[in-house]
Formats: C-alpha cells, structure tokens, sequence
C-alpha cells in the first residue's frame, strides 16, 4: 500500500483524475480537507481494511490518523520544508523490523535542486527551526478573560505575577498587560476599576465564544451554472484572490468564475484543455530561506564543475536518477552560456516582451514575498505604476500594463535601505492579506462576532477605527510572523548596499533556461479532456426541463387558471384549459404577491400599486411572447435571470443545430450572473 502526498488540493484532484483509467488494476482514492468527513472516513477505511492500495493525499493525512501498514510513501514534487518530508516518509514503515521508505518525484530544475537538498537535511536531521509565538496578545487577552472567571475579582498585578511564569509571556511588561486589559474594558468584556479586573455581563460570552485560536473559515458553495449541480466548495479566504474570468480547479475539472453572491459562487467548465492556477499557488507551503540559499549554492557548485572548477561533480553525492542529473547540467549549463547564473550572491532581473520582470532571488518564500511587495511599493510610489506581483522561492515576478524601465528597477533594488521598511508594513495595510488577519484576530478580541461575515470594504473601515491600537499591532506581529521573514529581508538588503549581493540586469526575447522554470511554477497547467459543447447543451436542457414554472392565464374573458408544470410536461402550444385562450404568462412557482395577485385584482375591479401594475405589464409581454413561441418561450423563462427582452433574444437567434438553442439560453444566465450586482432591486 501506498500514500501519495502531495502539497496542494488541486494537485491530489488533477492526479486522482489522472488515475482514473488505472482504477480497474489498481484503485486510487483522494483525500483532502475539502471533501465531506464522510468521504474522507470511507477513504480511511477502506485504505486500513487493504480495500484499496492507494491514497492521493495533501497534508490532512500526515498527523493524527491510523492509516494502517504503508510500505512506500511517494512525495509528488517537493515537500518544501525538511519536517514536512520526515512526518510524510514516517508514514510508512510502522511494522516491526521495517524502516521508512521514500521518494519524490520532482519537477523542472529548481523542484529537484530543493527536493535534494531537504532529503539531505532530513539524512542528517536538520528540522527547521521552531519558532514559536512571543506574547501573542490576542492570546493574552482570552486567557486574561478565562483568569476573571476562573478567580472573580483580580488585581493587575496578581495577573501580571501569574502570566508571567508562562514561557510565551517571560519578558512582558505591565504595560502591555494594562493596554489589553483597558481594550478589553473599553469592548465592555471586562472591567478594569482602581487596578482591579471584574466580570460584565458579556465577560462569559466572550470567553466561550473563542476558546479555539484556530480561524474559523466559512466554506462557501461552487455551483455549476449548466447542471445546476454543486460541484465543491471553497474556503472564504480564498474568494477575495478570484476575479470574474479567472480559472480554478475542482474535482480534477477547470473552471472559470462567472460571478460571487453571498452564499454561493458560479461558474461554467472550461471548453478548453487547460486551466491556471494563480490563486492557489500562494497557498503553497513555504520555502525557507536556508534551504532556498543551500539551493543556490548547490547551483554554484554545479556551474563550476562544469566550468572545470570542481573535480568531482556535486550531483553525484545525491541519490537522484540519471534522467534527473542530466536535466540539471543541461539547464545550468544552458543559463550559464546566456546569463549570469543567480546564486547566493547574484540577484539577476530579466526583462522579457509583455512588461513581465523576473527577478531571480534565491531567498525562499517569506523573504520574496517581502521583498516583492516592497519593490513594488516603491516602483509605484517612484512612477505610478501598479504591478502585481508572484512569488516563487527563487523568484519575484513583477508584471504590468505599462512597461517597467529595467534601469530604474534595478535602481530602486540597490537603493533600497532598512528605513523603507515601514512602507512594506503601510502597504500591508491596503492589502486583502491584511484584512483576513484583521478578520479573525479582531473576532478573537471579541471586536467582531464570531460566526459574522464582512466584505473587504467594510473591514478596511472598521480596521480605520482601529488604527494604532493593540489590536492594529497584533494583526500585524502576525502577520510579519506568518507570512514575512523580515530579519532576513534586512541581511539581504545590508548586503546588496555593502555589494556583497550583486545586481545584473538584462533584456531578452525569450525567457531565460531559469526563468522558464519559475514560469512554469507560476502557471502550472493542468491538462484536462476538453468538454464538448453538446455536452454542456446536454447539461443545461436536462436542468431547464426539471424546473417548476407557474402557468398564469391572462385572457380577459378568463375567470382565473393557475397551474404549477415541471416545464418538460408542457405541451409545444400552451391553451388554457378553462378559457381555450392562448395568452399565457409564466412565473415562479411560489409567486403570490406578484404576477398572481395583480391579475386578481385587475379581474376584481380593484386598484392597483405601482408595483402591482409593473407586474402585470411584465406578465402582458410574457405571455405575448409565449403565445408567439410556445413551450420554448417557457423554458427560455424558466433559465435564470432571463427576462422577456433576453428570451426574445434567445428566441430569434438563428439555431442551426438544437445545442445552439440550449447554449443560447446558458450565455444569457451567465451575462445576468456576472451583471447582477450592478442591478437594482
């Protein structure tokens, strides 16, 4: 039996779906923490029980779970960080006298370089660091909380004696401790009175509200606009990344964003044989700074084996393939006969056609993300240019509408002191990564309501109202311990202004052998059979004929008929049984107070308001059209968002083939989804 770890959920999909074909000999499963816990549980029992051999799996089989006897642990592409590989390989190996097995399979040069390199560190038992939090105050603020009613009445300074024997809180001043406490008291959660903290009476809410440090994260539904059908879900944290038209991956399909309501997100298959995935790559595991610098320098002793340096080559105390080794040389030594090779101590930008910059940097993520945003903060301060940025761990990639001038860029790198720090932290401050750490540190001070949503604007107002308080310094002490390697950033800058890092710069046609790499990483595609056009058709017809409609004669001389039909019992011309009239409107099925109640009242002779009377106006041009038309009319109606002029559109759009007619109707549902939110009530 075999686990395959893999770092992302896209990736588990796209080789779960890859291994469909093999199923019959040998049945693979997927498991990740987007699929239901029942789906997840069958998988682990069936993989335990040996009912299945193999399980494509991200890091949510990694901790915690018996998974049975594991002979060999595939890790696909790198595992990023030493710790990751040892807890994956030790998944194997768990009967007497047996030992862990391992092997990854890389991809492009600098996923092989770093693989070998962790496994080398894993070897010699070289686990990164642990780091763990120095008084995380919104921490303090829960547990100072828990202290009040566990004890009652409390003095400062009791609390202060006690706090201070926890490891996290040894060097904390009073100071800090009386800020909490005053914002706590100012959220009326506590009372500070003389020195002395008291109970309220939503000191207790507050406490059991927020005994998990862990962010809650509301999951939000993916429908697919053809079937009607839920394909997913994705996390809340990641829909302020997807744009209108940009392409994700889920259940080992591609798919394009139509548009994002409050509770659920739609989108339409991809036509095409390829996705992108832009929006997940950042949620990689990050690559440390010591093991980005490890891969650099191994890159330099390779190129001087090849330049005659070195006797021995460098490659050949690693246990990789020959088909591995031979790529590595070959891309090294391609880069070196056209550029200067980024290493340790060179940082190479490259220019290519599209405004695209590569900026070669072997600092690993959380120094490239820092790095990137500060270079782009000052190009934009420097000459009104927004860029966006992508990060890989041995690249900051910068791209944009206008064209950036290499010479200034290159300008701004090497005159980049420690003091423009403070304009990465402002930046941060405007950015969609700060307002979800606002989000959830604010809720675990009790600012905002636990289970309460808020969209990017109004979090950027409340976070103003916050500006300078404790609150504002804990979300970003998180963030910079999180997902910024500062101390690093500041030894990479004192290095490039003392020239110990050297700054090339050079203008290509093509991408360079290296920055063909990152490019990859960055839109990594994943190749899917195309869906047919029929098969979308099919898809839309078999969800339009189960719709429920409400048939409502309008005929004058009609003493009333209402009817609920599923659309795919609708005759081709539709008669009102009572009067034998033909002008029929259709609505929704449980309309009461719209089109139903105007024409009772226009029959009884009675007054009609204005919002009456618009329904009675749109029911007269329905059922115009529906007389002209017949059931096609109705099942134009029943798509979503489509209205009389759009099905008058649909309806004299000439259809070759019948697929056109369903295809017709899916356009119109995808223009309403993606303009809905810029129409009144």
């Amino acid at each position: 039996a075999s686990i395959v770890f893999v770092n992302t959920r896209e990736t588990a999909e796209s080789l779960g779906l890859g291994m469909i074909p093999f199923n019959k000999d040998f049945e693979v499963r997927v498991h990740h923490g987007s699929l239901s816990k029942e789906v997840r549980e069958t998988t682990e029992y069936e993989f335990k029980t040996g009912k299945i051999k193999g399980v494509i799996s991200t890091s949510s089989l990694e901790l915690g779970i018996d998974v049975g006897n594991v002979d060999l642990v595939i890790q696909y592409h790198s595992p990023r960080q030493v710790s990751r590989l040892v807890q994956r390989v030790g998944r194997s190996g768990h009967t007497l006298h047996e030992v862990a097995k391992g092997v990854i399979l890389a991809s492009g040069t600098d996923d092989l370089l770093e693989s070998m390199v962790i496994s080398e560190k894993a070897v010699k038992g070289e686990l990164e660091p642990i780091t763990p939090y120095e008084q995380p105050y919104d921490v303090l603020a829960h547990q100072l909380v828990g202290f009040v009613l566990d004890v009652g009445k409390s003095s400062l300074l009791d609390v202060f004696n006690v706090f201070r024997r926890a490891w996290a809180y040894r060097n904390m001043s009073l100071k800090i401790l009386e800020n909490i406490s005053t914002f706590l008291s100012d959220l009326k959660i506590l009372l500070v009175k003389d020195g002395t903290l008291l109970k309220t009476r939503t000191t207790r809410k507050y406490y059991y509200e927020n005994l998990s440090m862990i962010p809650d994260v509301k999951t939000v539904p993916v429908y697919d606009i053809a079937s009607g059908r839920q394909i997913g879900s994705l996390d809340s944290s990641f829909i302020p990344k997807l744009k209108t038209e940009e392409t994700f991956v889920m259940s080992g399909q591609p798919w394009r964003l139509v548009s994002i309501e409050e509770n659920r997100i739609n989108v339409e298959r991809l036509k095409d044989s390829s996705a992108c995935l832009p929006s997940w790559l950042g949620e990689l595991i990050p690559v440390p700074f010591e093991v980005a610098q490890e891969v650099a320098s191994l890159r330099e002793k390779v190129a001087k084996w090849l330049s005659g340096e070195l006797v021995a080559c460098p490659l050949d105390n690693y246990p990789i393939d020959e088909e591995s080794k031979r790529l590595i040389l070959e891309v090294i030594s391609s880069h070196i006969k056209e550029e200067v090779l980024p290493t340790q101590n060179n940082i190479l930008i490259e220019k290519i056609p599209g405004s695209l910059i590569i900026i070669h940097a072997c600092f690993g993520n959380l120094v490239n993300e820092a790095l990137g945003r500060l270079i782009a903060t000052i190009l934009s301060l420097r000459t009104g240019i927004s860029a966006s940025l992508s990060i890989t761990p041995y690249h900051i990639i910068l791209s944009s509408e206008a064209s950036i001038d290499l010479n200034e860029l290159a300008d701004i790198i090497k005159s980049m002191k420690e003091d423009d720090i403070p304009l990465l932290l402002s930046s941060i401050k405007n950015s969609s990564l700060y307002f979800w750490h606002f989000l959830h540190v604010a809720k675990r001070f009790g600012v905002l309501e636990k289970n309460a949503e808020y969209t990017q604007g109004i979090l950027r107002k409340i976070s103003r109202l916050f500006e300078g308080s404790i609150l504002e310094e804990e979300v970003i002490r998180e963030i910079l311990k999180e997902k910024l390697d500062m101390e690093n950033v500041k030894r990479i800058i004192s290095k490039i202004n003392s020239g110990k890092i050297t700054i090339h710069f050079t203008v290509r046609l093509h991408p360079s052998p290296l920055a063909r790499d990152a490019l990859e990483q960055v839109n990594k595609e994943l190749v899917q059979p195309k869906t047919p056009a029929t098969q979308i058709a099919k898809m839309v017809k078999a969800r339009l004929l189960k719709e429920q409609v409400k048939l409502v004669c309008l005929w004058p001389s009609c003493k009333g008929w209402e009817s609920l039909r599923t659309v795919e019992t609708l005759p081709e011309k539709i008669i009102c049984p009572k009067c034998g009239g033909s002008f029929i409107a259709v609505t929704y099925p449980d309309d009461q107070s719209g089109l139903s109640r105007a024409i009772r009242l226009k029959r009884q002779g009675l007054p009609l308001s204005d919002e009456d009377a618009k329904a009675l106006k749109r029911g007269l041009e329905i059922a115009k059209i529906i007389s002209s038309y017949g059931k096609k009319a109705v099942i134009c109606m029943a798509a979503r968002g489509v209205g009389p002029k759009a099905a008058i559109r649909i309806l004299n759009k000439p259809c070759r083939f019948e697929d056109d007619f369903w295809m017709a109707i899916l356009e119109e549902e995808r223009k309403y989804l993606k303009t809905r939110k810029f129409w009144g009530n």
